[in-house]
């Protein structure tokens, strides 16, 4: 299976579409969030310009908007979904990338300035979520001091979070059950994936390592999935969907990113199991699949296997990639929604949504990625901390 006429054609017509509205349209709700808002949506459009060699001033006018809504706004959040953190880290993506050329200094001053006034608070608070608590700074901050990580790693240790008990991820669920979160998103693959994000020298190999013990006590070897989205020692566990934000394939995605950092091959060829494992998987009901989004829809599916196969050159990623490539046009079938979609949202129903996470950015991300074989054009993906 390869991009064939027919493909190329269905994705730039789509990603013409998606442009179109990113370069246009301001969404109502979030609109500084990195992930689910304006930001997204400028990301794509860089990108998207970037993969046309397009210069006609869209992207810097959505520059100039983005400014000053940012000059206008009052109590700016921190966190890295949408807050500054993510903000900061797109800045500095796009600047890395010359895709464009300013200072943003006062984003990184205001980085530091939350990190004085929030971290230690954060981890007293148990909360080391990347997306939304203390983990954030360290996906954020380039070189961060490794005294904040050593405080990160503290809070941790202090709960006993290697041995699965009293651990910063356990949560409890509506009947007051213990679990431990497996997922990407929020969970232990998300830690191990910022650990290797901030190691220098191989530093954090050990807690990485301890990290990876714990997920192999979490397989269940099962014919659907390899793993649960949460661990509990007292009720079974049970595979979880396909998506990004849990199970297989963000487990997947975690091993292999340490795999790479700290150049071990046993675990680089754990993660290609988890995936060919994972490429078996095709009914959207059984996998929980009912929408387009990245989070958990067939556009970030497609993306994930994108990645494995751009690396590995295995056949049986390659099907699966491009199946649910065909599967993210597939449900472009909404007349009255941004380029076709919508996003199912379970207490609210289906919803028109822009950014990163569960909107037309994300799926317009993911379907550049299939342009071309060049696996450069997918690396805005470390902001999810898939590579």
């Amino acid at each position: 299976m390869a991009l064939n006429k027919d493909r190329y054609t269905a994705i730039s017509n789509k990603l013409s579409e998606i442009y179109g509205l990113c370069s246009s349209v301001i969404p109502d709700k979030n609109n500084l969030s990195f992930l689910d808002g304006s930001p997204s949506m400028l990301l794509f459009c860089l990108q998207y310009e970037n993969a046309y060699s397009i210069n006609n001033g869209h992207s810097a006018r959505l520059f100039d908007k983005l400014f000053q809504d940012l000059s206008n706004a009052n109590n700016y959040p921190f966190s890295f979904c949408d807050g500054v953190l993510g903000l900061n880290w797109m800045l500095s993506y796009v600047n890395k990338k010359n895709y464009a050329r300013f200072d943003y200094s006062a984003i990184t001053n205001l980085c530091f300035t939350y990190l004085d006034n929030y971290f230690e608070e954060l981890l007293d608070q148990k909360n080391v979520d990347y997306l939304h608590g203390a983990g954030g700074f360290i996906l954020s901050i380039e070189k961060l001091d490794p005294k904040y990580i050593a405080k990160y790693l503290n809070a941790f240790e202090k709960t006993g979070g290697y041995l699965l008990i009293e651990d910063v991820y356990k949560n409890k669920d509506e009947s007051g059950d213990v679990f431990y979160n497996l997922g990407l998103s929020h969970g232990y693959p998300s830690y191990m994936g910022l650990l290797s994000t901030a190691s220098q020298e191989n530093s954090y190999l050990e807690e990485v390592s301890r990290l990876k013990k714990m997920l192999d006590t979490g397989k269940l070897n099962n014919k659907m999935g390899l793993f649960p989205d949460r661990l509990s020692f007292d009720k079974e566990s049970f595979p979880s969907r396909l998506g990004w934000c849990y199970g297989d394939m963000g487990v997947a995605c975690a091993i292999a990113k340490a795999a790479s950092t700290y150049n071990n091959k046993i675990w680089e060829a754990e993660s290609i199991e988890i995936m060919l494992h994972a490429s078996k998987r095709r009914d959207l009901i059984e996998n929980g699949i009912v929408d387009a989004c990245f989070c958990h829809g067939t556009s970030g599916v497609a993306h994930i296997f994108n990645r494995f196969y751009k690396k590995t050159k295995i056949e049986e990623l390659n099907e699966a990639r491009w199946y649910w490539f065909d599967q993210t046009l597939k449900m472009d079938k909404f007349p009255d929604a941004p380029a076709g979609y919508k996003a199912w949202e379970a207490e609210s129903g289906w919803l028109d949504e822009y950014g990163i996470i569960e909107g037309v950015a994300g799926i317009g991300l993911s379907l550049l990625g299939f342009l071309t074989e060049d696996i450069e054009i997918m690396d805005w993906d470390k902001c999810l901390l898939i590579s």
